[in-house]
């Protein structure tokens, strides 16, 4: 169950709603978000005719349907482990960018690796992770997927 996000907003000087619409609507045009709005709405009647014609093709449709499932599984996820997860892939892509350079490392070398433990942390979990994804692929198999 996902939750509640631990979020306080910081405190700015009071200020008048004007200033604060001010101050946003500088950062929205400093951001080129007013000019894009604007092109957009201009054109409104174009684009939503473009984009209702690839809704109406097959592809278009799949489209749509995975970003719904996409969006029902990310609701479901828990933000502070999805972070930390992200974490891990960011830190995992420097290391590995700069280990990748030269020679790769020979058998010893990776069997070396076994002994830390954050090496077999990772590796439990993938393990883990790959076990959850055969387990859901194998539940399929029964539907005649195979």
């Amino acid at each position: 169950m996902a939750q509640p996000l631990s979020y306080t907003p910081t405190a700015h000087p009071v200020a008048t709603a004007d200033e604060d619409w001010q101050r946003l609507l500088q950062r929205l045009h400093e951001r080129g978000l007013l000019r894009l709005a604007s092109a957009l709405a201009h054109r409104l009647p174009e684009v939503a005719t473009l984009l209702l014609r690839q809704l109406d093709t097959e592809p278009g449709r799949r489209s749509a349907a995975t970003l719904s499932v996409m969006a029902e599984a990310l609701g479901d996820l828990d933000p502070e482990v999805v972070a930390r997860l992200l974490d891990a892939v960011k830190l995992g892509a420097a290391e590995a960018g700069e280990r990748t350079r030269g020679e790769p490392p020979g058998m010893f070398a990776l069997l070396g690796r076994s002994n830390d433990e954050d090496v077999r942390r990772g590796l439990w979990a993938a393990l883990v992770f790959l076990g959850a994804v055969g387990r859901t692929l194998g539940a399929g198999e029964g539907a005649g997927e195979g």
